[in-house]
């Protein structure tokens, strides 16, 4: 992410059973990106769900994996922001 101007340093996976309530019922979307069916789901009754299969660059665990996945998944969010009106 450096390589393309993003720090993300400090930032880390938080488990969603930590998420309070309050946030979870204000969520619009809820969009996975793993290929499995084990992806985690929070309990959202409003929040329309998405899944975006996208392959685990871990699995190779050579840099252009992770090239690869962020520039898949960029793609996927610019799509998404003008599908939705929000970029």
């Amino acid at each position: 992410m450096k390589e393309i101007g993003i720090d993300i340093s400090k930032q880390y996976s938080k488990n969603t059973d930590k998420l309070p309530l309050r946030f979870i019922v204000k969520i619009d979307f809820m969009i996975s990106l793993c290929e499995e069916d084990t992806c985690p789901d929070m309990a959202s009754r409003t929040a329309q769900k998405l899944k975006w299969v996208i392959k685990d660059p871990v699995i190779n665990n050579e840099i252009q994996s992770f090239r690869n996945a962020r520039d898949e998944i960029k793609e996927l969010i610019e799509e998404f922001g003008k599908k939705e009106g929000i970029l």
